[in-house]
């Protein structure tokens, strides 16, 4: 795959797509075909490589767009390395996994009043300290750089960006490895549910829900197996 600033296009290869996107509504653009391989499960990896510089969209793109990565039950991963704020930081944190370049740069917000979904809670989710708002605070009408932003724990790792499909590879082979599948689907529908009712909200849902998806995604792979006989 050739990564081209300007050029959006889309790669599935060994059950990933790898899009890359110069815009938001990039996305949009094949939003219907990542669907379709995700319904016939040629797709257990969504990564979503930002190359752009526009990163601006209507409040209701946003929502769509928003309420769309919320409802796949593939992992997402982004991947930037450059200046991130405002729309872009929102896609970049819905992200299940979130990779960054040495050159990535995150602008918080003065507060979280522009952003669809509660930026307050994902950033205390991510960073481990979900009853200290300190924390998160700290971070309102600040500058960090990837070393700052991966220490507290809002990226997953720090990538070379000269090498950055092997690194990708390698990163989704280690996170893959010798995992069933339904059982990583199930495990992130759970938690897109979970995070979406509130940090405060029972956690002992949270394993009955996990129980409930897997259950559900064991029997669908149990027929479609019938149904290749």
């Amino acid at each position: 795959m050739i990564i081209e600033k300007g050029k959006s296009n889309l790669l599935i290869q060994d059950a990933t797509a790898f899009l890359n996107i110069n815009n938001l509504n990039d996305i949009f653009k094949h939003k219907d075909v990542i669907e379709k391989n995700i319904v016939e499960d040629k797709i257990n990896v969504l990564l979503i490589i930002w190359t752009g510089q526009d990163n601006a969209q209507t409040n209701d793109q946003k929502v769509e767009l928003y309420k769309w990565l919320k409802s796949l039950i593939v992992l997402t991963i982004g991947v930037i390395n450059n200046y991130c704020s405002g729309d872009l930081l929102e896609l970049f944190m819905t992200c299940d996994i979130r990779l960054g370049g040495d050159n990535l740069s995150i602008e918080f917000p003065d507060d979280e009043s522009v952003f669809i979904f509660n930026f307050e809670e994902r950033c205390q989710l991510l960073m481990g300290n979900e009853r200290n708002i300190d924390g998160y605070k700290s971070l309102l009408k600040t500058t960090l750089h990837s070393k700052e932003i991966y220490k507290i724990g809002l990226i997953n790792k720090i990538i070379d960006m000269d090498d950055m499909l092997s690194e990708v590879r390698k990163y989704i082979s280690k996170l893959l490895k010798n995992k069933n599948m339904n059982q990583i689907k199930s495990i992130l529908k759970c938690f897109k549910h979970y995070t979406h009712l509130g940090l405060n909200h029972n956690r002992e849902l949270l394993l009955e829900q996990e129980s409930k998806q897997f259950c559900e995604l064991i029997v669908k792979e149990y027929y479609k197996n019938e149904d290749m006989r």
